[in-house]
């Protein structure tokens, strides 16, 4: 019901806009639609440029493409009513919304800036599209000057190249004035940019003296001071808390001696590696040169072997040896079995 009274009277929005009516919960759903859609492209363009009638129309659209014309015309109404929607109308009936971001903030007023972009950018799509029509024209205009060509028929054909260069003047006129609109556009966004810019230091530096005012040299001075202090005390109470409460001097030396023994441990793996290097630079296996000083302690104690079935080997007490001499004199022994020689009695 309300969208039939609506289709009738929309015309005069403005006259109506504070009268009591019935909006349906769709169209509601659908407006939050709408604007979070609209956000998305702000968020994507870092832009919420100003909208046109059609432009209003195809975003809702797009976001509802069965939508009816007077659901869309509904939905304006709603999104104004609630806040969310400026419109900025010129004299020459020239009409520009402005939408919020997101269904919990209201939209705010177009500037002067913003209208100034929204005309400069309807320009530069008139020429675009100027651009492209008057291209249109000069292929035309080059085919029929071809045709005219082919058909012996000169000075028309010279017309139609005539016409088609006059054509380009004007292409190259309106792409400079393309050219000049967008510079100036892009001027107006750095000036917003530079403008939204010097706001944030301003806000900053507000915020920055405002929690700089509670501070002073002096009493972060004093506060250091007690801080260090506090510091040292603690230091001193933690080191009071673990002190021994033993004999200190009877534990400093079971350490030493502890420390002796494993110093000891350690030396006798070395020596016993040293022998088998010796054993090892002789030639023979660390089995053999064990053996080897077992065999060199046996013939100390004794005068005579036995060497071969038959035969007796006379030995001379060897001398006291090194490690290294014990192997050497196995060597000799080995020497001695592999090819003995008997002294007879």
């Amino acid at each position: 019901m309300a969208s039939v009274w609506l289709n009738s009277s929309f015309a005069s929005e403005d006259t109506w806009l504070d009268t009591t009516y019935v909006i349906p919960s769709f169209i509601k759903e659908f407006g939050t639609e709408v604007l979070m859609e609209h956000g998305r492209r702000v968020r994507a363009a870092n832009r919420n440029n100003l909208l046109s009638s059609e432009a209003f129309s195809s975003l809702c659209r797009h976001v509802f493409p069965l939508l009816p014309e007077h659901d869309v015309k509904l939905l304006r109404l709603w999104l104004k009513k609630s806040n969310r929607l400026a419109i900025h109308r010129e004299e020459s009936g020239l009409e520009m919304m402005k939408l919020s971001v997101s269904p919990e903030k209201a939209a705010t007023s177009p500037t002067k800036q913003d209208i100034a972009l929204f005309k400069l950018h309807e320009c530069s799509a008139m020429l675009a599209s100027q651009v492209e029509r008057i291209f249109s024209d000069v292929e035309k205009c080059t085919e029929k000057a071809r045709e005219m060509q082919k058909l012996g028929v000169q000075d028309s054909a010279l017309s139609w190249l005539r016409r088609r260069k006059h054509l380009l003047k004007a292409v190259g006129q309106k792409q400079g004035a393309s050219d000049n609109i967008e510079q100036l556009m892009n001027d107006l966004l750095s000036v917003q940019d530079d403008k939204k810019i010097a706001e944030a230091f301003q806000q900053g530096t507000h915020a920055y003296r405002d929690a700089m005012a509670d501070l002073d040299v002096y009493s972060i001075a004093d506060t250091m001071d007690e801080f260090r202090e506090l510091h040292e005390k603690h230091t001193e109470e933690a080191a009071e808390l673990s002190g021994g409460v033993g004999d200190g001097a009877a534990d400093a030396d079971g350490l030493e001696a502890e420390l002796e023994a494993l110093l000891l441990s350690d030396s006798l793996p070395k020596q016993a590696s040293s022998t088998a290097g010796a054993s090892s630079s002789s030639g023979l296996p660390q089995s053999v040169s064990t053996k080897a000083s077992a065999t060199t302690q046996a013939s100390q104690s004794a005068a005579t072997t036995t060497a071969a079935p038959g035969f007796t080997v006379d030995m001379l007490p060897s001398p006291p040896t090194s490690p290294t001499s014990s192997a050497t004199t196995l060597a000799a022994t080995t020497q001695k079995k592999t090819s003995p020689v008997a002294i007879l009695d």
